[in-house]
């Protein structure tokens, strides 16, 4: 059984395939066509043959202790690091098999002793894997398994090309990470194979103000910050195995296939932004970032990975929007949700049905002791909900081209107030917010200029109130639009200042007349000093660089006594009055303290 190729065998050996015949060929043409072929040619004698009737079991353990290899070509001697055929005569399946022999036999006997272009792999003495491709078939005489003849195939270099295929198929070219379709082939596994308590998370992440960087320092400074994210990112998770991919641009993505609940998802996102706002050594320079998260929950929110991706990027730009670090996904902040679109609709008909109202509070001077001008503030009176507050609907209106015709309606109406005091002979303003959406309107000026001139009412009565964020979502544009506001005579004054993160190089070169310090800080400076000193320093700070102050939040006699002494030119809260509707405001003005003198 163990002679060499050379030796003749018997003129009609059936082959498992089939009931086909295998008519054996020349032996010298055999040699030939083994020595002239590109792949390895071998055959395994079984010593002594191999019953086929035994159940699969029994076939496997005696192929794997009686197959002694007995023929091979140069190819194979290649392939197993020999130079000749004696160095390897008698070779078992063990030393020269795949990696998973015994799960080969099994297929090789299930599938009626063939296999046609089977995929393996071996190792070296090293662990290193090559791939291999073996088509072969068995020879049967009497129901015996006599032989096999094979031929085997080196694949391992287009494998390694598939592999890097494979690689930068699923994987960023900057940072290695993985990429969107990675991550959505894991999004999809997850969920295709999840228990039914199993809780996910994917977290959307976006640096605030990556262009800055990029305009300031160049791109390839940028490029080398965002190669220093993701292993701050990924030793951040390295617990909950998940995975840290990244998406494009500066937005990155961390899939959380299983957590113990959703506040879970909440710790991490701080541990994230914590571990981010660490200095980064760029090259040398050295710069510190903030973060936006959004997170979305799986199964609660979204079913599948596409409206997973969908909330957890609602929710990123309504965190990054409200300067918040992280916001979880909720329908309140889904502007395209079933109850944003019917309010949006429903809040059209308010405007075109005059549901809205404005109500005011009093803006009072310290020093004086008198008020001398109102903010106006929205409110909505629906005839079947009735009071909506303003948080259900503002936010809809400020992510949607609403926010324009709301605007429109509170400038007007708050104008004509205006006027109307005026034509009673009341020395006082009106206030009036826009929001960020507002600041990136060309039309806001012509818009103003247009009711101030219709209503006849002296620009230095209309004060318009912006916040740090809006002003910074867009500098350059922002402060176009606020010099054009600024030469109609209008007052311009930062809105809850200390929350934002403007600069003093954009502060000093805003047309602005005053500044509002937030109430967060104002209601809490009497028992924390930290809150005293923000107070004491931005009182300073607006004098400095010729601006008044306005303390919001004013809540109690003392907290008034207090801003006074240090200085604070103005003030509103509910100590002096809460906002209230035009027909107790007259009523305020005739009986109040604030307005006698």
């Amino acid at each position: 059984m163990n002679e060499p190729m050379h030796r003749k065998n018997p003129p009609h050996l059936k082959v498992a395939q089939g009931n086909s015949v295998l008519h054996q060929t020349d032996e010298s043409v055999l040699r030939v066509l083994s020595d002239l072929s590109s792949d390895a040619v071998w055959c395994y004698d079984m010593s002594p043959p191999i019953d086929i009737q035994l159940p699969v079991e029994l076939q496997i353990d005696a192929i794997e202790k009686n197959a002694r290899l007995t023929e091979a070509n140069k190819i194979l001697l290649s392939m197993l690091g020999v130079m000749d055929l004696s160095e390897i005569l008698g070779m078992g399946l063990r030393d020269s098999g795949s990696r998973h022999y015994v799960l080969d036999l099994d297929e090789f006997v299930k599938k009626n002793y063939r296999l046609i272009d089977y995929d393996i792999i071996r190792q070296d003495d090293n662990g290193k894997e090559f791939y291999f491709q073996i088509s072969c078939a068995g020879i049967v005489e009497n129901n015996h398994l006599t032989r096999v003849w094979g031929t085997t195939k080196d694949i391992t270099a287009r494998k390694r090309y598939e592999e890097r295929l494979y690689y930068h198929f699923y994987h960023d070219v900057l940072t290695g990470l993985p990429n969107r379709e990675k991550l959505y082939l894991e999004m999809e596994n997850c969920f295709a194979h999840r228990h039914e308590d199993q809780i996910s998370a994917l977290m959307l992440l976006d640096i605030d103000r990556f262009k800055e960087i990029n305009d300031t320092l160049g791109h390839k400074t940028g490029d080398h910050l965002l190669k220093k994210m993701g292993p701050r990112l990924t030793a951040e998770i390295v617990d909950s195995q998940g995975v840290v991919a990244r998406l494009g641009g500066d937005e990155f993505a961390i899939f959380l296939p299983r957590i113990r609940s959703p506040h879970q998802s909440v710790i991490i996102a701080h541990r994230l932004t914590d571990a981010l706002t660490q200095e980064f050594d760029l090259d040398g320079f050295c710069t510190e970032i903030s973060v936006s998260i959004g997170i979305a929950i799986s199964p609660t929110q979204a079913q599948d990975q596409h409206a997973l991706m969908r909330f957890a990027d609602i929710a990123m730009y309504h965190a990054k929007s409200q300067m918040m670090g992280y916001a979880i996904y909720s329908t309140e902040i889904d502007p395209h949700s079933q109850k944003r679109l019917t309010m949006i609709g429903e809040l059209g008909r308010a405007i075109r049905e005059n549901q809205l109202c404005l109500y005011y509070q009093p803006k009072v001077l310290l020093d004086e002791k008198r008020c001398y001008g109102f903010e106006a503030l929205i409110r909505w009176i629906h005839p079947e909900l009735g009071f909506v507050p303003p948080n259900d609907f503002i936010p809809i209106a400020e992510m949607t081209s609403m926010i324009h015709p709301l605007t429109a309606w509170v400038v007007e109406n708050a104008i004509a107030q205006a006027k109307q005091w005026q034509m009673q002979d009341l020395d006082l303003s009106v206030a009036v917010n826009l929001s960020a959406r507002n600041l990136m309107d060309e039309n806001i000026p012509k818009m103003v200029a247009r009711l101030l001139n219709q209503y006849q009412l002296p620009a230095e009565r209309l004060e318009l109130e912006i916040t740090e964020s809006a002003i910074m979502t867009d500098p350059t544009r922002a402060m176009r639009i606020l010099d054009q506001l600024h030469e109609l005579g209008v007052l311009l004054s930062i809105d809850d200042f200390g929350t934002g993160y403007s600069s003093l190089a954009y502060l000093k070169r805003l047309p602005v007349h005053t500044l509002k310090i937030d109430n967060s800080f104002v209601r809490n400076m009497l028992g924390d000093r930290q809150d005293e000193i923000i107070v004491h320093s931005t009182i300073n700070l607006a004098h400095n660089l010729g601006l008044k102050v306005v303390a919001e939040g004013v809540e109690n006699e003392e907290l008034l006594e207090a801003l006074n002494q240090l200085g604070c030119d103005e003030a509103q809260g509910y100590f002096i009055a809460r906002p209230m509707p035009i027909l107790h405001l007259d009523e305020w003005l005739l009986n109040s303290e604030w307005f006698s003198n």
